[in-house]
């Protein structure tokens, strides 16, 4: 028979556990889970989880380049102001905990020696790799660092520093989201014995923008739904996709601060690609709550658990898609157009694109564990096929979201 004595105590330890499962999920929520993954990951294998932003241009004028650049970035780092912690940090292990203690002085010899922080690879004529770790920091972050040393460019869009969203609501309105998704699994199948093969190309923005206007819808979920359409012409016996687009969290305190939207796609019209891709998208909050609840989850994980939970469901993401506005011009050093591309050195989903923007054109540079054809991307072809479909582009069921997939 409960007594009094029982029941208040049952509502003691009650309260404390949810107090404990509160705190958690308040300290986590900001957190975000891609530091800690790239921490583990790192621990195995330091250079797995390097990048290479690749910026390429004509050679004939490859010391007027590079001397405009590294001058800049000298510039930059005499001043205390302008020196960002991208170029003082000095990452390593000590022990399990990886620290990221600051020099107290950072030139370029510095940063064209190999070293774990970021780097600049110059030997090459008509090329500059800008080698980074993401457990120091996700693209944003180096971009940002590396985007004084071109010319002026004025931004596409002006940035909005987002707020922290409401705790509770957005996760409850992503839990039916958030179950499915545990069910998505790829599709394609590539050949485990085929190297790893990388390209790039460039897309006129106009014939986009001219798709967007007609559809009234989103400019980056047109090049987005262009994309996932070429997936399916180049895997013709392929049904369906699973898709990761990379979604900026800026108010994340950690390293990368970003997640990954996942949404299923069924070969279909392109108008029918874009409308399954914005149907799964709409809600902003949606995707921040299903991000939240999948850090609160992983937080209760154990290392060795968490590390395999999270390599297995990265291996379910058929195609990984991130874009980034560069400016309004096309990039440059001293008025030479600059080719910006960036290539992981290990992948785990089986395509990563990455979209450079400007107003004139879209740079597209793909890691694949598929093999390169030189037909893939082919701007005019894919267009060409849309055009021909049975089924005409149409305006969509679904407003559009320009205005309101921000965070």
């Amino acid at each position: 028979m409960l007594t009094e004595f029982m029941i208040i105590g049952a509502v003691m330890i009650l309260s404390y556990g949810l107090y404990r499962l509160w705190t958690q999920y308040m300290e986590q929520r900001t957190k975000g889970f891609e530091d800690r993954y790239m921490a583990l990951y790192g621990k195995k294998d330091w250079d797995g989880s390097n990048m290479k932003l690749q910026l390429t241009y004509d050679p004939a004028h490859d010391e007027k380049v590079k001397e405009i650049f590294l001058s800049r970035c000298q510039a930059s780092l005499d001043c205390e102001e302008t020196c960002t912690a991208l170029y003082q940090e000095e990452p390593h292990f000590d022990g399990d905990e990886l620290k990221f203690p600051l020099l107290d002085k950072v030139d370029l010899e510095t940063l064209t020696d190999k070293r774990q922080g970021v780097r600049f690879e110059i030997n090459e004529p008509g090329k500059i790799d800008v080698i980074w770790n993401h457990m120091q920091a996700d693209g944003v972050r180096v971009w940002r660092g590396i985007r004084p040393y071109f010319d002026d460019n004025p931004p596409i869009l002006t940035f909005k520093e987002p707020k922290v969203p409401v705790p509770v609501l957005p996760e409850l309105l992503a839990l039916p989201k958030s179950f499915q998704s545990l069910g998505f699994r790829s599709s394609l199948k590539p050949n485990k014995q085929q190297p790893l093969s990388y390209g790039f190309d460039k897309w006129k923005t106009e014939p986009i923008r001219q798709i967007k206007d007609s559809m009234d819808a989103s400019f980056n979920l047109v090049s987005t739904s262009m994309l996932i359409a070429e997936i399916f012409r180049r895997h013709p016996d392929t049904d369906e996709l699973t898709v990761g687009l990379t979604v900026a969290f800026t108010f994340l305190a950690s390293k990368n601060q970003y997640g990954v939207a996942m949404v299923k796609v069924k070969r279909g019209t392109f108008q029918s690609v874009y409308d399954q891709v914005y149907k799964q998208l709409k809600n902003p909050a949606k995707i921040w709550g299903s991000f939240s609840l999948q850090t609160l989850a992983l937080s209760m994980c154990s290392d060795d658990f968490f590390l395999k939970l999270v390599d297995y469901f990265r291996t379910q993401i058929d195609v990984l898609i991130s874009n980034l506005p560069v400016g309004q011009k096309i990039p440059s050093v001293g008025d030479v157009p600059v080719e910006i591309s960036c290539y992981p050195q290990e992948l785990s989903v089986n395509y990563y694109f990455l979209l450079l923007g400007t107003r004139e054109e879209i740079h597209i540079s793909y890691t694949s564990k598929f093999e390169e054809k030189e037909s893939f991307l082919d701007q005019e072809s894919l267009l060409q096929h849309i055009q021909h479909e049975s089924v005409p582009v149409r305006q969509p069921l679904l407003a559009p979201i320009t205005s309101r997939l921000k965070f």
